[in-house]
């Protein structure tokens, strides 16, 4: 039935595509198998974690913090919150390139697609 329809050649079938093409982007999965994440925020992160494993007694929670200890440890909070804020910020970013390069060549080597293109970008 299909080679009834559109013949031998499967240039064909982008023309009888009825279906929008989605391409869904895990800009993490991107990202973290390229080794960006290892190289800005999992050394951030592990140098909070530092910083945070410093005060008091190295994070037994069972000795009081002094007032010093606990602005330090919100100090460290705030950062990491800022780290993940701004990841979140560039990993958004990357994905918006990422889906317009894909739309882009999508429109170059698709000519004959007649259905949009949807691209979902996944952060996480």
């Amino acid at each position: 039935m299909l080679l009834s329809t559109v013949g031998d050649d499967e240039a064909y079938l982008l023309e009888r595509r009825t279906e929008p093409s989605t391409v869904v982007v895990s800009v993490d999965d991107l990202l973290n198998d390229m080794g960006y994440a290892s190289l800005y925020y999992d050394d951030s992160e592990a140098e909070l974690q530092g910083l945070e494993d410093a005060v008091g007694d190295g994070g037994d929670t069972l000795v009081e913090l002094s007032l010093d200890d606990q602005a330090e440890l919100d100090r460290v909070e705030d950062l990491r919150l800022r780290l993940g804020e701004q990841r979140q910020s560039e990993w958004a970013a990357y994905g918006e390139v990422f889906k317009a390069n894909v739309l882009r060549a999508a429109a170059e080597l698709l000519p004959n697609l007649r259905v949009p293109v949807d691209v979902v970008v996944e952060l996480e």
